[in-house]
Formats: C-alpha cells, sequence, structure tokens
C-alpha cells in the first residue's frame, strides 16, 4: 500500500489532478479515487519604489515599468543610479541590478527585507545561501561600476527542515503554505 501512496503522490506532483484505479487486479473490481487540485493566481505589479526625500535631486527622475513581451523580467525601475528588472514568483523574487555610476555598490544582505501583503518583514536570504546557513550572518555583494548582478532572493523563513520522510533522515523543504497565507489579523 505504501508503494501505491508514493505513485500516488508522484502523479500528483507531476500532473496537477489525476484520476488512479487500483486495487486487486482479480476479475474487473476496482476503485475509482478522484482528487481535485486547486490553485490560486495573483496579479502583481509594481508600482512604487521607497527612495529618501531629496532623491530626485540626487538619483534623478525615477521611472517604474512594467515590461510586455517574451522577457524574463516583468517590471522595472530606474533612475541615474540604477536599473532594476525583475519578476516575482510564488514564493522568491528575481533581479538584475545594473550599476549605472563610476562606483560600486553594496547590497547590504543583513539590512534587507521581504515584506509580505500583510506587512510583515522577514529576513532575506539570496541563491549564494546554504539553507543551513539561512540565519547566519551574509557577506554583502558587490556591484561593480557600469556592472551587472542578478540573483534570486527568497524569505528565509519560507524554508524549513522537514523530519517526518519516512524512511530518511529529514530534508530541506520550501513551506507550501507560506507563513504570508496563513497571517490571522487580530479582531
Amino acid at each position: 500500500m505504501d508503494k501505491v501512496k508514493h505513485i500516488f503522490s508522484a502523479l500528483l506532483i507531476l500532473g496537477g489532478s489525476a484520476t488512479v484505479q487500483f486495487g486487486c487486479m482479480t476479475g474487473s473490481e476496482s476503485q475509482v479515487l478522484k482528487y481535485t487540485t486547486y490553485t490560486a493566481s495573483y496579479n502583481i505589479s509594481l508600482y512604487q519604489v521607497e527612495r529618501p526625500v531629496k532623491a530626485t535631486e540626487r538619483y534623478g527622475i525615477q521611472n517604474v515599468d512594467t515590461i510586455l513581451g517574451n522577457s524574463k523580467y516583468k517590471f522595472s525601475f530606474e533612475d541615474d543610479m540604477v536599473k532594476i528588472l525583475l519578476f516575482a514568483g510564488s514564493r522568491d523574487v528575481t533581479f538584475s541590478l545594473e550599476n549605472k555610476t563610476e562606483h560600486s555598490i553594496k547590497i547590504p544582505w543583513d539590512e534587507a527585507a521581504f515584506v509580505d501583503e500583510t506587512g510583515r518583514s522577514h529576513r532575506v536570504m539570496h541563491s549564494g545561501v546554504k539553507y543551513t546557513d539561512k540565519e547566519k550572518p551574509q557577506a554583502p555583494s558587490i556591484v561593480v561600476r557600469k556592472g551587472i548582478y542578478e540573483d534570486i532572493i527568497s524569505a528565509a523563513d519560507y524554508v524549513h527542515w522537514d523530519e517526518s520522510g519516512g524512511n530518511t533522515a529529514g530534508r530541506w523543504a520550501e513551506d507550501l503554505t507560506c507563513p504570508r497565507f496563513m497571517y490571522q489579523p487580530e479582531l
């Protein structure tokens, strides 16, 4: 029976929803189980980038835009200092940052935050960070002058150690129900 459960789980993962027949292969007896899978989609847009009070004087006018077409990025932000292209996924943000200046720019990861739709702030981890090091200090990334830096960021608390692996010692897993979706407003 465990083997059937594993095969069924694999079918659900690969196919979304599936109908599986199993049972004794004697005669024409079999059971049909039907499962329904629900998904949600969100329209995400970039409409504002926070900057210091007198940023326009120092960095120029900002341009926030949606990218149409077949680009891997969907949104852009640009001023005289940087051009940022990004794609917001369900659990992470992929971005490209172009340094338009003659000086290096630091990305201080320990000062960065992912703020979800409920307003909760989460520690950020990026593609170079091992899951085992997600709570440790992260060295800043450097974007050299006139250079481009690409990375993927996600909330560090959206991954966890899962010990319910049955015959295994456990594994790292992404939360399928991210904390941001479990938020309950106070009444």
